[in-house]
Parts: C-alpha cells; sequence; structure tokens
C-alpha cells in the first residue's frame, strides 16, 4: 500500500469540496481591490478572537477641541493661549452637538478652555496689578526727595 491518498478530479473524493482559496488550475485571478463577494453589514465585523467589533463615528471635531484647549492652557502665560482656548471652546461646543459619542474628548475640551480662559485672565490682572504698583513705587521716592511730598 502507498501513503498517498487516490487521485482524482477535486470534490469527488469523500463528498469534499475545495476550500475557499481554491482556484482551478488556469484561472485568471481577479483584479487588485476587487471585491470578493457581498459587503460585511457592520454587526458582523468580528476580530481575530471572533469578538465582535464595535465601530464608532469619527470624532475628529473633538479630539481638537481637547489638543486646543489644552494647549491654551499650556501657553497662557505666554499671553497667546486664551487665542486656543477661546477656539477649544468653541470647537468642544460644536462637538457637544455634532458628536455625543465622543463626550469624554469634548467635555475635557470645554473644562480646559474654561480653566486656560480663566487662568488667562488671572495672569494679565496680576501683571497689570504688579505693573500698576511698580510704577507707582518707583516714583515715590522721587516726590519725597524733591520736597513735594504730601503736605
Amino acid at each position: 500500500m502507498s501513503d498517498q491518498p487516490p487521485q482524482g478530479a477535486p470534490g469527488q473524493f469523500g463528498g469534499q469540496q475545495p476550500g475557499p482559496g481554491y482556484e482551478r488550475p488556469g484561472a485568471v485571478p481577479p483584479p487588485p481591490g476587487a471585491v470578493h463577494g457581498p459587503p460585511v453589514p457592520p454587526s458582523q465585523l468580528y476580530d481575530a478572537y471572533g469578538r465582535p467589533v464595535v465601530v464608532t463615528p469619527p470624532s475628529t471635531l473633538s479630539i481638537t477641541s481637547m489638543v486646543l484647549s489644552i494647549a491654551g492652557f499650556l501657553l497662557m502665560s505666554v499671553g497667546i493661549g486664551i487665542f486656543a482656548s477661546i477656539a477649544g471652546l468653541i470647537t468642544g461646543y460644536m462637538a457637544r452637538t455634532r458628536e455625543p459619542h465622543a463626550r469624554g474628548y469634548w467635555l475635557t475640551g470645554i473644562i480646559a478652555g474654561w480653566v486656560g480662559v480663566g487662568l488667562t485672565v488671572l495672569f494679565i490682572v496680576f501683571f497689570i496689578a504688579i505693573f500698576a504698583i511698580a510704577g507707582t513705587a518707583a516714583f515715590l521716592p522721587f516726590i519725597f526727595l524733591s520736597g513735594e511730598g504730601f503736605s
């Protein structure tokens, strides 16, 4: 006896059909990018382990809001952070209505935007107060030395 299985036409041995990757000899392969069968609906997408894959819509506006607001928060000491924070607030409120599924991103953008705007305003008020106090304090010794003091 030989160890070779009996030779025959595909599909005749034991009632088995050829696998999905089988092509008859001399067949022309499909062109690249051709779709092999009907499209799979989103509810039937599975990963390599057989778990269903959840496809979420894009969150571009929400991520933009978060990035702009965090950049504004980091740039607030330079003075230009308020512009990025305001842009982050605007895109955050737009994303709140257009992308409700990305709540974490747009909420982070809105909160960081308001914190950036608030701290930038506090820095501006602080520096105005410092320069105002320093400006008047610089002239006080000259007023008293010149004899034109408060009399």
